[in-house]
């Protein structure tokens, strides 16, 4: 219940999970924090804080002559909060207790916001919120001896604050100019906000399944879409209803309403992953229809997406490659789309892909009581899809692009890779050596392998392999192989590995030519490099720059970034001030009803977007013309704006983010 431990009803939190905050929660009726007449209980119920604070805060107490220095509010509206200022980037969700707790404060040089001659005080202080004590006090200090950051255009400073590890709500102030930071707490769950938002994304991604309240925030319902899916046509036969077929439900795949059985490789598995590391983080506190069926959320979503992939696959095994439409239609609500639906062939790909991930997920699925049956019933069209991969042609050449917008055909190479996955999972769920002698013989298709880089990209391929090292009946020498192979890389690719002060101005660098489409997916997947490497013991002397790395990866994606915005969508409940105001999507679109927080609802919260494009073909600017970590902007436009390349939200994307998020993660309530 709100409100039934101190602080709850003036903590801008919604403890209780009903969608519903402090005072507006009805919980919180009886509080002393919303008493009538007490208009001022921020700044007058702590009245010994308060004298503590003037007597640590004196010699600035006429420094900025619009708030109130005590409580960092303005004097005209107590309740109201200054808004943080841009200059100073702090993850705005907030740092874990035991954590290093760096901010970086930015002066432009070049690209977006500049030329800026911003300079912050010779002491910065860290407030608590929103009594304004004063709790710690330093001086910043120049990066990189005042150079300019190549990757942003930006130079600056570092402001450490670590030694802060009491939880609670704190913002900096910088005295000698008058200006703060964003607010942020410090404690064990200050990502389970975004995490539950960002697991939520796909639940709004849901084909054939009305968003109604109360599992639908009431500003973004909507009727059941793309229902024609239950009677889609082939699509090289259009006028044949006797090949109808029912492939509705799944996932958008990203902005658009098609779904490709091809790109859930680089989403199922990697959820997967992390439920298998971390169960304790995934509960039933999601708010989705499933939730309290005694299921992870987690998994009652993927079980979504499977129940789609179940409906493309043919009686003899096979599986037809994708869904959607034979054009580029645009509709929103998305329940407003009244065009035919197509599929489209069977193919070698998509076959071997449903026969990898259905395994993985039938090994996950066994060890919970109330997904036995569906975990058996996967088992058996995992072992169909492979025995028709067995015996079927392959095929590169097999998506004709009859069904917008991407070609999702698989080259020999790459399924053959795939091929390797399946056999992986295969083994580790039947047991069945046959599937073990071809991993054992083929493993080093990977391209981890194949290559000796282990880079963030294919972290399906990463999590599988990994993983075998850990079965009872794995090969030794495949094992040490594999590890081998994994801990040379730490050393040889350290753009991917650990973490070093001199890298960029925000605490961690990406090189430069990972700046292209789907950048965010990239650099999410970087930092689950990093936890593998800790999760399985390959260089333990130096876990902790490895957690450095991926930690300030996360804190990258939550406003310390050169835009200093949150790289999610419109999670301002969720404590962000700066979040992502508008994206490319069909429901959000440019000019609609939900086109921009800015002037109305906005889209939906916590959706990933692609990220910094330095391959922009666009005429926006910017992101056009930026250094390549600035290559960004809040945009919609479609065509010849090409706001896709910068802010479509992918599914692949979105499972790379909670990948890394659910690593630090506190465990569910």
């Amino acid at each position: 219940m709100e409100g039934d431990e101190p602080g709850e009803c003036t903590d801008d939190a919604d403890n209780d999970r009903d969608g519903l905050f402090d005072c507006d929660d009805p919980d919180c009726a009886g509080s002393a924090a919303f008493a009538e007449g007490d208009s001022d209980s921020d700044s007058d119920s702590d009245s010994d804080t308060d004298a503590e604070a003037d007597t640590d805060a004196d010699a600035d107490a006429d420094t900025d002559t619009d708030t109130d220095t005590d409580t960092g509010q303005p004097e005209d509206d107590p309740d109201e909060a200054v808004p943080g200022d841009p200059h100073y980037k702090v993850d705005q969700f907030g740092y874990l207790p035991d954590e290093p707790k760096v901010a970086v404060i930015s002066q432009a040089q070049w690209g977006q916001f500049a030329p800026d001659d911003f300079t912050p005080g010779g002491t910065l202080e860290v407030l608590s919120y929103p009594e304004g004590a004063v709790l710690l006090s330093g001086s910043p200090q120049a990066w990189g001896g005042g150079s300019v950051d190549s990757l942003n255009g930006d130079m600056g400073w570092w402001f450490d604050f670590s030694e802060l590890a009491e939880p609670g709500r704190y913002r900096l102030h910088d005295p000698d100019n008058g200006l703060y930071s964003h607010v942020f707490r410090i404690d064990d769950d200050v990502y389970r906000g975004a995490l539950v938002a960002a697991s939520r994304s796909y639940f709004y991604q849901r084909e054939a399944f009305a968003k109604e309240e109360p599992w639908a925030d009431a500003r973004w319902t909507d009727e059941a879409a793309f229902t024609k899916d239950a009677s889609a046509r082939y699509v090289h036969e259009p006028d044949n209803a006797a090949l109808e077929r029912d492939v509705s439900g799944g996932w958008m795949d990203a902005g658009d309403a098609n779904k490709y059985v091809n790109y859930v490789e680089q989403v199922i598995h990697v959820l997967l992953a992390s439920y298998r590391e971390s169960p304790e983080v995934w509960g039933e506190d999601h708010g989705i229809p499933e939730s309290g069926n005694g299921v992870p959320d987690l998994l009652d979503e993927i079980a979504y997406e499977i129940a789609w992939l179940q409906r493309m696959q043919d009686d003899d095994g096979g599986v037809f490659i994708k869904a959607g439409d034979d054009d580029f239609y645009q509709g929103s609500p998305p329940s407003s789309h009244d065009h035919q639906r197509y599929y489209d062939r069977k193919c070698s790909s998509s076959t071997i892909n449903l026969a990898s991930t259905f395994a993985h997920t039938a090994l996950v699925f066994r060890d919970v009581s109330e997904l036995e049956e569906s975990a058996e019933e996967l088992e058996q069209a995992a072992v169909a899809a492979w025995d028709w991969y067995q015996a079927n042609p392959r095929s590169a050449d097999c998506d004709g692009l009859d069904i917008m917008s991407s070609d999702s055909d698989m080259d020999l190479d790459e399924q053959a890779r795939v091929e390797v996955q399946a056999a992986l999972w295969l083994y580790a769920l039947t047991g069945d050596e046959s599937y073990h002698q071809h991993f054992q013989r083929y493993y080093q298709l990977f391209w981890q392998l194949a290559w000796d880089w282990w880079a963030p990209y294919w972290l399906a391929d990463e999590e599988a392999a990994l993983f075998y090292t850990t079965l009872p009946g794995a090969e030794p020498s495949v094992v040490a192989a594999i590890l081998a192979s994994k801990a040379g890389s730490l050393a040889m690719y350290p753009e991917f590995y650990g973490w070093s002060a001199a890298d960029n101005l925000y605490r961690v660098a990406m090189p430069d030519w990972s700046f292209h489409w789907g950048h965010n997916q990239v650099r999410a997947n970087t930092g689950t490099l990093n936890t593998n490497t800790i999760l399985y013991g390959l260089d333990p002397a130096n876990d902790q720059s490895y957690r450095q790395r991926a930690l300030d990866l996360l804190h990258w994606f939550h406003g310390v970034n050169p835009l200093g915005k949150v790289m999610l969508s419109n999670m301002e409940d969720d404590g962000a001030e700066d979040s992502v105001t508008e994206f490319y999507h069909l429901w959000f679109a440019d000019g609609g009803a939900w086109d921009s927080t800015l002037d109305g609802p906005g889209p939906a919260p916590g959706y990933l977007v692609g990220g910094p494009n330095a391959d922009y073909s666009g005429g926006v600017s910017p992101p056009l013309g930026e250094p390549p970590e600035k290559c960004y902007a809040d945009f919609n436009g479609g065509s010849p704006d090409n706001s896709w390349e910068v802010t479509e939200n992918s599914i692949y994307g979105q499972a790379a983010y909670l990948r890394l998020l659910a690593s630090f993660a506190s465990q569910a309530p």
